[in-house]
């Protein structure tokens, strides 16, 4: 079957492109927040083992030519089987000139992502809120069972606290 037919490419934030360089922008803390959470595993490459990747050949011959100035040090595949979001993204990252030691400080850039359906980012980010709006719900509704329990019981709790030789708060939502 033919690749181009069956997985949509999109290659992102193409600014500029000079006669050797290809300027990108860099992944806002918005994008790197809801990705992160659609796409929780994070699979690090090397330069130059991008062509040994399961990914379309479009997005290969891409970062072959961005490779052509040395900007990335490293790609990173972010994706997930867990959630609605099935499309895989491809992470640039660079060192901080300033910082060039600690990874942390790395600049992030969205280079392309593929699948079958390619949702634009605010249907993305609805999916993300839905998300995190059922964990939170799921994590405060466990607390708040767990606080109504006590507070009907409280000697009940300070009791077995005491016996178990327990002396700090038991945390919520677990």
């Amino acid at each position: 079957m033919d690749e181009q037919k069956t997985i949509q490419v999109e290659l992102f934030n193409v600014a500029e492109v000079g006669e050797k360089t290809i300027r990108f922008n860099v992944l806002t803390k918005e994008e790197a927040g809801i990705y992160g959470l659609l796409c929780p595993e994070k699979t690090s490459i090397k330069k130059e083992d991008i062509e040994n990747q399961e990914m379309p050949s479009r997005v290969v011959d891409f970062v072959k030519l961005v490779n052509v100035d040395e900007r990335f040090y490293q790609y990173e595949i972010w994706h997930s089987d867990r959630y609605e979001m099935k499309d895989p993204i491809l992470i640039g990252r660079e060192k901080d000139p300033q910082n060039p030691t600690y990874t942390w400080y790395d600049k992030f850039y969205f280079i392309a992502r593929w699948g079958k359906e390619l949702d634009n980012f605010s249907v993305i980010k609805k999916k993300a809120m839905e998300i995190l709006k059922r964990r939170i719900t799921l994590f405060y509704l466990t607390a708040k069972g767990q606080i109504n329990t006590f507070l009907e019981n409280p000697d009940l709790f300070c009791e077995e606290y005491i016996n178990n030789n327990q002396i700090s708060i038991p945390t919520l939502g677990r």
